[in-house]
């Protein structure tokens, strides 16, 4: 195996001759002991590095496990000096057994680490997705709540249209109806792509686009159903659509620039890319979960077999998404 080569380099270059690894002695025991040793370590890390979640977080978890091997080697080393020297083959081989035995725990408590830094990044992620969620709902209720009064108060338009018209007050009239083109403008900006959850995603991001100045140039065709769960379609959508308000945000008041989403679905593919100019500084947010943003994109978008690009190109920040629905 290629761990034992590693092995038998390394301890070769330490001083041990190649017949005492390979003899029946032992020599050939602490051979043994530092091939299985490099194994273990190298057996992480081609797990880090074939998983698609690889990133630096879990390299960083790797360190302890690379120190712990390194430092048994040379304990391993130390010790068999020291017997060839005293002759103590109990005191070397309870060395030998000890050493092993700790890297096996350090790689078991590595592996768990991780998995309960996975954990915690989760649930962070989900809690954030939740309070999207509850924004999204709200905002879908105060829009249902708006249409509710403004259908409420086209009967005393019409009534009071009535009366002006029979009295012949032509200026009055006028201005009835101008106030009652006026809270319809406020049903016309609302998106209506047929997919509820993309309309309650798409309107919020609208109005809090709005509220800052920054205008959204949408390029949209749906049909109904989509084959993605609504809390994927909040990350993707909502993750990304947050991220190019805030960039826009941190222009000056008279400079906002201006937002283009396109959301295309063609057979059963889904085309989805949002592109915002680049501010000249960061804004980006102190905080773990602002961090999480474009990373749990990337996740949601590689478990629904989709593919992501993003690039910067002219001062423009672009993410593109296919996705299969």
């Amino acid at each position: 195996m290629f761990s034992d080569v590693i092995g038998a380099f390394v301890l070769s270059r330490l001083g041990i001759s190649i017949d005492e690894l390979l003899g029946i002695s032992e020599g050939r025991l602490i051979y043994n002991t530092t091939s299985k040793i490099i194994h273990l370590f190298l057996l992480v890390i081609i797990i880090l590095f074939t998983n698609a979640r690889f990133d630096s977080k879990a390299l960083l978890h790797a360190i302890p496990l690379m120190l712990c091997n390194l430092s048994s080697i040379f304990i391993l080393f130390a010790q068999y000096t020291t017997f060839i020297d005293n002759g103590k083959y109990s005191t070397f081989v309870m060395t030998t057994i000890c050493m092993l035995v700790i890297n096996i725990v350090v790689c078991g408590y590595t592996e768990i680490v991780k998995k309960s830094y996975e954990l915690q990044k989760n649930q962070l992620c989900m809690q954030e997705q939740l309070a999207k969620q509850e924004l999204y709902y709200q905002d879908i209720i105060a829009r249902q709540d708006e249409s509710r009064a403004l259908w409420h108060d086209i009967k005393k338009y019409m009534l009071a249209m009535e009366n002006l018209v029979s009295t012949k007050t032509r200026p009055e009239a006028e201005s009835q109806l101008s106030a009652l083109k006026k809270k319809f403008s406020s049903l016309d900006q609302m998106i209506d792509t047929g997919n509820s959850i993309v309309d309650g995603i798409l309107n919020y991001g609208s109005n809090k686009a709005d509220s800052l100045g920054i205008s959204i140039n949408f390029n949209l065709w749906l049909d109904t159903d989509l084959n993605i769960s609504p809390v994927d379609l909040y990350i993707i959508i909502g993750n990304t659509m947050d991220n190019a308000i805030e960039a826009c945000d941190a222009f000056p008041a008279h400079q906002k620039p201006s937002i283009s989403c396109t959301l295309r679905q063609k057979n059963h593919v889904l085309l989805y890319e949002i592109s915002n100019p680049i501010p000249q500084v960061s804004v980006k947010k102190a905080g773990v979960i602002h961090g999480y943003g474009l990373e749990n994109v990337k996740e949601c978008v590689n478990r629904n077999s989709g593919f992501i690009s993003v690039k910067t190109e002219n001062d423009i920040f672009c993410v593109s998404i296919t996705l299969n629905v």
